[in-house]
């Protein structure tokens, strides 16, 4: 009993104590359980994120891989033809979702030179930038939907003026859940076959940290290509980085007149955007009586190899059509990271050589 009223006096005497003890220790209780909670939240985050995450910052030009997009000219042309860019509040692949709010975003244009890899300094570069642009400009400018000028969203990139921005809002009308800004690139013919890109970014501000940047570079050359019926197909993506650096890539298909062709991809590799097929020549690759008819789709389980039949014509597409190709999973992209010379050193030429042997377009047989 003595001993029991010693340590209750005890106790008393080092209470303080003995409850910040006790206090830490619960302290670290709840730190333990919230950091393992937020460990689970992000490991719920990842797995959303495979089977397949929305994107509500989407452009019908500008991605997240800088491609490089041209306008052809004539050698007496007074003019180029306008890039009509868009810029929406949704995701292409998936129209029916909206961000929930107003996007606020800058817009900034730049020049660029050496193919799009080094921005121009207006007082290093100025006898350069005058040799090819002169008195000339390059504008940059929203339209509504009735392709009239919108004279508060604009941007003027000129000799001394290199790079400029405005700062833009995504904005759902009344009563909807859409939005679109479309504005119009005018680059001037003097800019044709010269060491000139225009690099144009959007940029979500800060309180839309669960968006990213997009653009794309455009740029304008002579309409020199054999007028004889015929067409090829290409990456269009700026090969000063090597295939690795990009989650996607952009394939060109340029020529004139109106034919038949035979679009082939490496299906362990990459994937094309069905949409975009769907779009540009009426194909439903999603659809199973499409992928039946080996008139249109052919696959060949021992190579791996999909082949799809398309038309292709100068008249409606303006000699151009682009096809995003996606990498398909982990493994193709440990492949397409590796690509390397026979000493197994990685270079920009060979990579993207062997990647172009992975997508090809050719003749019917």
């Amino acid at each position: 009993m003595k001993n029991g009223k010693e340590l209750l006096k005890n106790l008393k005497k080092h209470w303080l104590t003995i409850w910040i003890i006790v206090a830490a220790l619960a302290l670290c209780g709840v730190i333990t359980h919230a950091k393992f909670a937020d460990d689970q939240n992000v490991a719920k985050r990842i797995i959303a994120a495979d089977t397949g995450v929305k994107t509500y910052f989407t452009s019908n030009y500008l991605t997240g891989y800088s491609y490089k997009n041209y306008k052809s000219v004539t050698l007496d042309a007074e003019s180029v033809e306008p890039f009509e860019v868009s810029i929406y509040n949704y995701d292409k692949n998936n129209p029916t979702s909206f961000y929930s709010v107003p996007i606020t975003f800058t817009l900034t244009a730049k020049l660029y030179k050496n193919n799009g890899v080094t921005e121009y300094n207006a007082t290093n570069d100025a006898t350069t930038l005058n040799a090819i642009l002169g008195d000339d400009e390059i504008e940059i400018y929203k339209i509504d939907t009735y392709g009239n000028r919108v004279s508060d969203s604009s941007i003027t990139l000129n000799k001394t003026t290199v790079s400029a921005f405005i700062t833009e809002s995504l904005t759902p009308a009344q009563g909807e859940k859409s939005a679109k800004n479309t504005y119009k690139v005018v680059l001037p013919p003097s800019v044709a076959d010269e060491d000139i890109y225009v690099k144009l970014e959007a940029n979500p501000t800060e309180q839309h940290p669960d968006l990213n940047s997009i653009d794309a570079f455009f740029y304008a050359k002579s309409n020199n290509i054999d007028l004889s019926e015929g067409w090829t197909g290409d990456f269009n993506d700026n090969t000063a980085y090597l295939p690795k650096s990009y989650d996607a890539f952009n394939y060109t298909l340029t020529g004139n007149g109106t034919m038949d062709k035979i679009l082939s991809w490496d299906t362990a590799l990459l994937e094309p955007n069905r949409m975009q097929i769907n779009d540009l020549f009426g194909i439903d690759l999603t659809d199973s009586a499409v992928l039946a008819d080996t008139s249109i789709y052919n696959y060949d389980s021992s190579t791996g190899i999909a082949s799809l039949k398309i038309n292709v014509s100068s008249a409606s597409s303006g000699g151009r059509y682009d096809i995003q190709f996606y990498v398909v999973d982990e493994d193709a992209r440990k492949e397409i990271d590796g690509y390397t010379d026979s000493s197994n050193i990685v270079h920009e030429s060979m990579s993207w050589n062997m990647l172009k042997t992975k997508v090809t377009l050719a003749d019917p047989s």
